[in-house]
């Protein structure tokens, strides 16, 4: 009787025992999954959830760039996407535009939501124009490229205020480097760009050599030294962009764009003007609306103010808030503005 009674005993101690580590796993699983939402780019309650004998929706990929402002249009977009429309996201980190529109072409790739006019190339925009792609309408924020001065260097030299303070050698030679001297430095980013720096410099006739810092990452820091001691500097630089607020950038003005006056890297044609203002856009592959007729429809409604992206910006590079988080935090407080874009859609 005593040994079936210790028998027993024992069975329920083991069986509350399974009971309380069932528990501890179930919770330490709910924990886990809400760090990987909280780091991740999804939203909380976004994930898909395939319906028994439900067709699975197909991959939506979208192009990832290296800037902030576009990652975080891609990321917002990515997060409505599943968690409304219910289809699995695909973030591609993507390099040159030519290499995107050739993905976008062979739907390898179905959208990138932030393309700069003034950056694209005749072949490039031939593609667009050509129809080889989707167009999915305006972005929202209006971008500038250009050259860029600290106000403290206009402040001491108003003339660097125009492309022509920069004609005299004696002036430009304040920019010097080890490298350029006595030229001055003009600040690249890097090679890759579209951009028409040197054919600018060229045809102005004036003294300065276009230095590559290799990246916008390596840019950053040397404008950072630069603020720090005051030093003067002349770069390639864009707005909307952290950096033109946070160290009070002043755009040197250059001679404006007129017709027949190309800004295409690839033109034989001299590049004797400033960049235009970019309306930035979105693009599609071809099909996109065949395949995925409500993500097209969602992606061509999709838009945000210049204001907007700038300060979510700001929150990413200068409060140095996870970016998925800042991201988030834009969807679930504008729930009915995107609304509305899927019924648009």
């Amino acid at each position: 009787m005593i040994t079936i009674l210790l028998f027993l005993a024992v069975s329920l101690a083991l069986l509350l025992s399974a009971c309380v580590e069932s528990d501890v796993a179930s919770d330490g699983s709910e924990s886990t999954a809400e760090n990987a939402a909280s780091d991740g780019a999804a939203v909380s309650g976004s994930e898909t959830v395939d319906e028994p004998g439900a067709e699975r929706k197909p991959i939506v990929r979208l192009a990832l760039t290296d800037w902030t402002g576009s990652r975080l249009v891609a990321v917002i977009a990515e997060q409505i996407i599943e968690l409304r429309l219910g289809y699995p996201v695909e973030l591609v980190g993507v390099g040159r535009m030519s290499d995107v529109l050739a993905d976008l072409e062979d739907a390898e790739l179905d959208a990138i939501l932030e393309v700069w006019p003034s950056t694209l190339s005749e072949g490039e925009q031939a593609v667009i124009d050509e129809g080889r792609v989707m167009e999915l309408g305006p972005l929202g924020p209006v971008g500038q490229v250009g050259w860029f001065v600290p106000r403290y260097v206009v402040e001491e030299d108003p003339t660097f205020s125009n492309w022509e303070g920069f004609l005299s050698p004696e002036a430009t030679e304040r920019f010097a480097t080890e490298q350029t001297a006595p030229r001055g430095r003009f600040l690249g980013i890097d090679v890759s760009y579209e951009s028409v720096d040197e054919q600018l410099i060229d045809e102005l006739g004036l003294p300065l050599v276009v230095e590559y810092s290799g990246s916008e990452a390596a840019s950053r820091a040397l404008l950072a030294e630069a603020v720090g001691r005051r030093e003067p500097i002349l770069m390639y630089w864009w707005t909307p962009t952290n950096e033109v607020q946070h160290y009070d950038l002043v755009a040197v003005e250059l001679p404006k764009p007129v017709d027949g006056c190309p800004i295409v890297a690839e033109s034989n044609d001299p590049a004797v003007c400033a960049y235009p203002q970019d309306l930035l856009f979105k693009l599609g592959a071809a099909d996109l609306a065949d395949r995925v007729p409500d993500v097209a429809g969602f992606l061509a409604a999709f838009h945000l103010s210049t204001e907007d992206q700038l300060a979510m910006i700001t929150r990413v590079e200068v409060d140095e808030e996870p970016l998925a988080a800042v991201a988030r935090d834009w969807v679930e407080r504008n729930e009915t503005t995107w609304a509305e874009w899927l019924s648009t859609g």
